[in-house]
């Protein structure tokens, strides 16, 4: 039927072309589509299946050469040795290295100090023993990967034996050692919470404070004299400064010689009864 116009001429129908059908819905053929793609549709051979690619084959795994296993070992241990490159080359590195997590410490450095005598009244004002203990666990022991970290540990958590100012040395400086060492593979933050109720740290930190109370005033008169001589200051301003100076030392000298004196009663109470039972049984 022709279409009128409103100035009374028919028009007619816009022509349809023949090769166009009526038109698809969107949704068909975007589903079409979809259900094409997940049927791996279009692949040659129409014997596609889908689904993920297999996963790549892990690499082969080449072994250490002797060479390598002895580099490797002068990393993470104390030293290497003929056993312990055989049993690395054996094992492979992360084999070896979940042996060493696993394995538990043969003997503490206290225990050690006890049973080969040491805590006698006669050592108690002496590092007799301590050196032996330290010696005797880096190369003997098998835990070869705790004794290196402990070690770097020591390096970081500085205390020296010779900075203590204590009785039974050996046995302060045993027992902070071993605190590391049996927090090795463990966390930092427990390593801290441990060591700051030790009494060599305390009585290292005292020595160290000592250091610190007789330095402050000394580069107090270095600048301060500086000043004066170039007549920036006055001599009075210089000696408010070194009053100020100790007095503001005085309470940290106090608690840390509540700490170090705590500290060494642990280490008395703590031989006291290691040594008890021992004199009981004798």
């Amino acid at each position: 039927m022709d279409n009128i116009d409103f100035d009374g001429r028919a028009t007619p129908e816009p022509e349809r072309s023949i090769a166009s059908g009526p038109a698809l819905p969107t949704v068909t053929v975007v589903g079409a589509a979809l259900a094409l793609a997940a049927c791996g549709g279009g692949s040659d051979g129409g014997g596609a299946t889908g689904g993920a690619p297999p996963p790549p084959a892990p690499p082969p795994v080449i072994p250490l050469s002797d060479i390598q296993a002895s580099r490797f070992l002068g990393q993470a241990t104390m030293g290497a040795t003929r056993g312990t490159i055989n049993a690395l080359v054996a094992r492979g590195i992360n084999g070896w290295l979940n042996d060493q997590f696993a394995m538990p410490r043969a003997t503490t450095h206290w225990d050690w100090l006890v049973a080969n005598g040491y805590s006698a009244a006669t050592n108690i004002n002496s590092e007799a023993g301590f050196d032996a203990t330290m010696w005797r666990q880096m190369i003997v022991e098998p835990d070869q990967l705790r004794q290196r970290v402990g070690m770097a540990l020591l390096d970081m958590l500085v205390v020296g034996i010779g900075g203590l100012n204590l009785n039974w040395k050996q046995f302060a400086m045993a027992a902070y050692v071993d605190v590391l060492l049996d927090n090795a593979f463990g966390n930092f933050r427990d390593i801290l919470d441990k060591i700051t109720t030790n009494a060599a740290m305390a009585s290292f930190l005292t020595f160290l404070g000592n250091f610190i109370d007789a330095l402050g005033p000394l580069i107090v008169l270095a600048i301060g004299g500086w000043l004066v001589i170039n007549g920036r200051a006055e001599v009075g301003t210089l000696v408010v400064f070194i009053s100020g100076f100790q007095k503001v030392a005085e309470p940290w000298d106090q608690l840390l010689t509540f700490y170090r004196t705590t500290s060494n009663a642990r280490i008395k109470y703590r031989l006291i009864a290691d040594t008890l039972p021992a004199a009981q049984a004798a």
